[in-house]
C-alpha cells in the first residue's frame, strides 16, 4: 500500500524511481565531516560567537587539523554560525541630533530694538 502510493506520486511528479532510491540511499549515509562540524561548533561556542572563519581555521590548525578556509566557511554557513558582533552596520550614519542649543531670535530682536 505504502509503496504503491510512493510510486504513483513519483509518476505524477514525473520523477524517475531511481532518483527516489538514490535520495533514500544518500539520506542513510553518515556525514563524513561530522567530527569537523562538531569541532567548529565547539570552537564557536567556546568563544561566544566572536570567532569568524579565519580564527576558527587557525584554531583548528593549532589543534592539528589540516583544513581549507573554504571548507570552514561552507560548514559554518551550513550550521548557521555567523559572527554578528563585528558585522557591518545595517543603517547609514546620520549626524543629525535634532535642535541643539537655543535659537538666537531674542538676540536679533534686541539688536534691532537698539538700532531703531
Amino acid at each position: 500500500m505504502f509503496f504503491t502510493l510512493i510510486f504513483t506520486t513519483l509518476s505524477l511528479l514525473e520523477i524517475p524511481e531511481s532518483t527516489y532510491h538514490n535520495q533514500i540511499k544518500a539520506m542513510k549515509k553518515e556525514n563524513p565531516k561530522q567530527e569537523l562540524e562538531d569541532r567548529i561548533q565547539a570552537i564557536y561556542d567556546e568563544n561566544d560567537g566572536n570567532y569568524g572563519y579565519r580564527r576558527i581555521k587557525l584554531a583548528l590548525r593549532n589543534k592539528g587539523y589540516k583544513v581549507n578556509y573554504k571548507a570552514v566557511q561552507r560548514i559554518m554557513r551550513k550550521l548557521g554560525l555567523r559572527n554578528g558582533k563585528f558585522s557591518r552596520k545595517t543603517r547609514k550614519y546620520s549626524s543629525y541630533k535634532g535642535n541643539v542649543g537655543e535659537v538666537a531670535i531674542v538676540v536679533f530682536k534686541l539688536v534691532y530694538a537698539i538700532r531703531n
